[in-house]
């Protein structure tokens, strides 16, 4: 069992001198000491607009100067999360390599303040020079112990250089209830860790590992070369009750798959990921040991996004680009039903509450249409076309009309009142790159 060492933010006391010495103190002190806290000062308030009979709330990420570049490639890549206290949290990177550097966002959708709470390259007090963690790619997810769990995830791989301070991406623990960021460790040496879930008892937490590694490629007059490209690794399962890695394995099972983007988790815990082409592999829980399964996704692609495991037995799910489509999946029966075509690239779905619906958005020709897909009769609604709705109203903020690009995350409040979308800017506006956060209040 491979334990991973622990890393907290540091709190002390600061002892009395004078009224104003202590207060000067404890100040620069807590900042130095828990970057969240400095993070705090970096707020945004969110633009109202109504669209056909929605509401719709949009705010532009407050992005800190980056420390490569102040017109850093500002982008979201990740999955995000509704927390217990109703709040959303997500993470923003400036895809940096070198120095790269994320940070932890929160959204109260009551006073609709978006409020950067912290940074993950200033809580690993890491020395400049040294590779960074410019994304956060996997998903936010939420710990048995009421903590928030997620890893990084490179930033850039051109020129990915290991080294004593850097070892490979990071796992991270958020305490929304006190604001501490802490880093945890690193599950897998020299691996990136671009996919990740968690079981729903919160205990154990998956995540599909990455290196560098070269292929063959054959030119179009048939001649053979070779590329360096992300491959597929290991999965990685961490114990969150345990504090260590408890499996890791499957790197031979990938096939020298390319870039792994999801994991399907059922309601007992156990994890399945895309093997070669668009077969799957469950993890069993039970046993700690992988299987590889005869079900087949429809198509030749592998997951690209999944949902959670419905009472009705089904988890659904959509397959990479190039074929994009819509499955159920019951990890009871090992049954696959086709759902048709998704409409373009998905990353991104959540089920509602009440398990009648998936909400998806995905990107094609028809815009940013928020599309509800029935569940029992396979139906698709499109609601409402986000990037239009956005185009037409320049943000308070700063006055810029955004043009949206892809959403990476489409998650939902517990009453399935409001659906959370981020989007990255299609850089035609006047700043170089933001970050959109859109919340659509649905009608009842």
């Amino acid at each position: 069992m491979a334990r991973i060492v622990e890393g907290v933010v540091a709190k002390k006391r600061c002892r009395t001198l004078t009224v104003l010495l202590v207060v000067l103190a404890a100040v620069a002190f807590c900042l130095q000491a828990n970057p969240s806290l400095a993070a705090e000062r970096l707020q945004a308030k969110a633009d109202t607009i109504e669209v056909e009979g929605y509401r719709i709330d949009f705010v532009a990420y407050p992005e800190p100067a980056s420390a490569d570049d102040p017109r850093a490639n500002w982008t979201h890549w990740g999955q995000a999360l509704v927390a217990p206290n109703g709040k959303h949290y997500s993470a923003i990177g400036d895809h940096g390599g070198m120095d790269g550097r994320s940070c932890l966002y929160e959204y109260d959708p009551e006073s609709k303040t978006l409020t950067l709470v912290g940074d993950l390259l200033e809580t690993t007090a890491q020395e400049p020079g040294h590779w960074g963690y410019g994304k956060v790619h996997g998903q936010i997810d939420l710990g048995f112990d009421g903590n928030l769990y997620f890893t990084t995830y490179w930033g850039s791989a051109g020129g990915l250089t290991y080294d004593d301070v850097y070892t490979g991406d990071l796992l991270f623990r958020y305490n929304y209830r006190t604001g501490k960021l802490a880093k945890v460790g690193v599950p897998l040496l020299k691996h990136g860790l671009p996919s990740t879930n968690a079981s729903p008892d919160g205990k154990l937490l998956f995540a599909e590992a990455v290196y560098r590694g070269t292929i063959t490629v054959i030119a179009k007059d048939g001649s053979k070369g070779t590329s360096t490209d992300t491959l597929a690794g290991d999965l990685v399962v961490y114990d969150i009750e345990k504090g260590a890695v408890i499996f890791t394995g499957g790197k031979d099972i990938n096939h020298g798959r390319r870039d792994p983007r999801n994991i399907m988790v059922d309601r007992e815990g156990n994890a399945y990921f895309s093997g070669g082409g668009n077969s799957l592999v469950k993890y069993v829980r039970a046993e700690n040991r992988l299987e590889e399964l005869p079900a087949k996704l429809p198509g030749t692609c592998p997951i690209r996004s999944s949902t959670r495991q419905a009472k009705n037995g089904w988890i659904y799910g959509v397959t990479t680009t190039r074929e994009d489509r819509l499955f159920a999946f019951n990890p009871d029966t090992l049954q696959v039903k086709a759902l048709g075509e998704a409409g373009g690239y998905t990353t991104s779905m959540v089920l509602d509450a009440q398990e009648k619906y998936v909400y998806l958005c995905p990107r094609s020709a028809e815009g940013h249409q928020v599309v509800r897909l029935d569940v029992a009769t396979g139906k698709q609604t499109r609601l409402l076309d986000l990037g239009a709705a956005i185009a037409e109203h320049p943000y308070s903020g700063n006055g810029i009309r955004y043009v949206l690009r892809k959403t990476y995350s489409v998650t939902m409040d517990p009453e399935g009142k409001r659906l959370f979308l981020q989007f990255n800017d299609e850089k035609k506006s006047e700043r170089y790159a933001e970050v959109l956060l859109v919340v659509l209040n649905l009608k009842k």
